[in-house]
């Protein structure tokens, strides 16, 4: 008798906790996820312009530099040393024309 009433007792609290469960999930959020700054970094980083040479490239730590507190990348180390010899205008069209560039590729892409 007494494994009867152990028995019963948990099959009480069994079906309590069961019908304690919501009985439907809440409604997910219409808002789509946010996207991370590391893919929209590899996004941009696969599409950068070298600002010398204008053409399309995967950026190279080695071969970029500071300009007007953003960092400027270049397809090679020749176009970088082209780039340092130049004058401040000359490098703000440059770079102006090379961001043209990235973001037409970007918005196609």
């Amino acid at each position: 008798m007494f494994k009867w009433i152990i028995g019963a007792a948990l099959l009480a609290s069994a079906t309590s906790a069961a019908s304690a469960r919501p009985a439907s999930r809440p409604a997910a959020s219409a808002k789509p996820p946010a996207k991370s700054k590391a893919a929209a970094k590899a996004k941009a980083a696969a599409l950068m312009v070298c600002a010398v040479s204008q053409e399309a490239m995967a950026p190279d730590p080695k071969n970029s530099v500071q300009f007007n507190g953003k960092t400027v990348y270049f397809c090679c180390s020749d176009c970088k040393a082209e780039f340092a010899r130049m004058s401040d205008a000359q490098k703000k069209a440059h770079v102006a024309a090379a961001q043209k560039l990235a973001t037409k590729a970007n918005t196609h892409a």
